[in-house]
């Protein structure tokens, strides 16, 4: 069942899309825009990752800011030509005693059972072993 348009109607459409055309371009164009933002973020991801691949290797996996922290010391001098403040930066140890974070000791599962290491242990496992290892009379036969 087809449904026909009148004039009305047809007037009424032509104004909602005289309406709707600008905020479709302006959503055209913000799509482009975070296309474009997208690929630079995915470009930069890529760039830290490069540089921080050193970092992890030499670390042992982890990256330069769990183990820096960034701190802008104000020298008290006073730049000429625009009269801001001369901030410098240096990048300090987070952890100075042992330069990487501590481990919690939760994480470790349980303490390994102690060993006993007396001559006579240690001489009832090689005769364990020497029984163990022990070849048949018949085998090379």
């Amino acid at each position: 069942m087809e449904k026909k348009i009148n004039k009305m109607q047809l007037s009424a459409l032509r104004n909602v899309a005289k309406s709707v055309y600008p905020f479709k371009a302006k959503l055209a164009k913000l799509n482009e825009q975070i296309e474009a933002i997208e690929a630079e973020k995915t470009m930069i991801e890529k760039t830290i990752a490069s540089f921080e691949e050193g970092s992890r290797n030499i670390t042992g996996g982890y990256t330069s800011d769990e183990l820096l922290e960034r701190v802008e010391v104000k020298t008290g001098k006073f730049d000429t030509k625009t009269g801001k403040e001369i901030i410098t930066v240096r990048y300090d140890l987070k952890y100075p005693e042992t330069g990487y974070p501590t481990r919690d000791i939760t994480e470790v599962s349980e303490k390994p059972e102690c060993v006993d290491y007396t001559p006579e242990y240690t001489k009832s496992l090689e005769e364990k072993n020497e029984e163990e290892s022990a070849l048949p009379d018949d085998f090379f036969a």
